[in-house]
């Protein structure tokens, strides 16, 4: 196919050899080490408060959901130097504790965790 190079813009310019580099995309970051496994350990320890039979019992569940929660939203605060209101707190705790895709997670979690 030829192209018309007398149209808009004039002619274009000269193509070197293929021997430039090219440059590849970029990595995406990883999380800084230092703040990954201080949410893990914290929700170590909140399984270690716990026995898998607890999963039976709907209030101790409960109670493992609202820990854990409220363990991820102090960490995640704690990781931006953010400052909230203690209601503001208690309701991010309560909406992630109620939220199907995190609670599904969270339980997940504490079955593989617990003794």
């Amino acid at each position: 196919m030829k192209i018309n190079s007398n149209r808009f813009g004039g002619s274009l310019p000269p193509v070197p050899d293929n021997t430039q580099s090219v440059k590849g995309f970029s990595k995406p970051s990883r999380p800084d080490a230092a703040t990954g496994p201080q949410a893990g350990d914290a929700l170590k320890a909140i399984a270690a408060d716990f026995q898998k039979a607890d999963l039976q019992d709907p209030a101790k569940v409960d109670q493992m959901l609202s820990r854990c929660s409220g363990e991820l939203v102090q960490g995640a605060l704690r990781r931006v130097d953010g400052k909230i209101s203690p209601a503001d707190t208690a309701n991010l705790t309560q909406y992630f504790q109620n939220d199907p895709v995190v609670r599904g997670k969270l339980l997940n979690y504490l079955e593989r965790h617990l003794k």
